[in-house]
């Protein structure tokens, strides 16, 4: 075995899943935000966590709502997926902008994207600072799980964030 980077590493670990990060701003705008550093804690306790940047428009409406929801994005919306993550939420309305169909989940502020595999629709738990030059862990409880079985969902498949689509096989 030869040594390598952590991204290297990360790159041979292709596919990785993706999730949007959906948050609420004040004027009730959902922010799509794709990610795929996240993971399941407890299954046990219904928790999971991700990282995100500190100054990340997203880091900021979650600690200011303590809601999020994290969707598995279809392949119907993979291309949109992609935008999203190329543009900040403070300056563009990402669902209107990228023609993301936006639905409600009953008894949460923030809408998911329809077109989404999964929906863990989440309250904010705890927040661990991972260092001054990078994010925070956000640790969240699972409130409600939502599945759409007829969507497929889309995979970094080069590990690197160039291609998302359906693993296939």
């Amino acid at each position: 075995m030869k040594e390598v980077t952590t991204a290297q590493a990360k790159h041979m670990t292709a596919p990785c899943p993706v999730a949007n990060m959906c948050t609420r701003n004040d004027e009730g705008i959902t922010n799509i935000a794709p990610i795929s550093f996240y993971t399941f804690l407890s299954l046990k306790h219904d928790i999971i966590c991700f990282e995100a940047g500190k100054s990340k428009y997203t880091s900021k409406l979650l600690v200011k709502t303590g809601e999020v929801a994290i969707t598995i994005p279809g392949e119907a919306i993979a291309e949109q997926t992609m935008a999203c993550g190329k543009c900040s939420g403070r300056d563009v309305d990402k669902a209107a902008e990228y023609g993301i169909e936006m639905m409600s989940v009953e008894g949460f502020d923030v809408q998911i994207p329809v077109h989404s595999r999964v929906a863990l629709m989440c309250s904010l738990q705890d927040i661990y600072d991972i260092g001054e030059d990078c994010g925070y862990l956000f640790i969240c409880k699972i409130e409600k799980a939502l599945v759409d079985e007829s969507e497929k969902a889309i995979f970094d498949i080069a590990g690197n964030a160039s291609k998302l689509g359906p693993v296939q096989g």
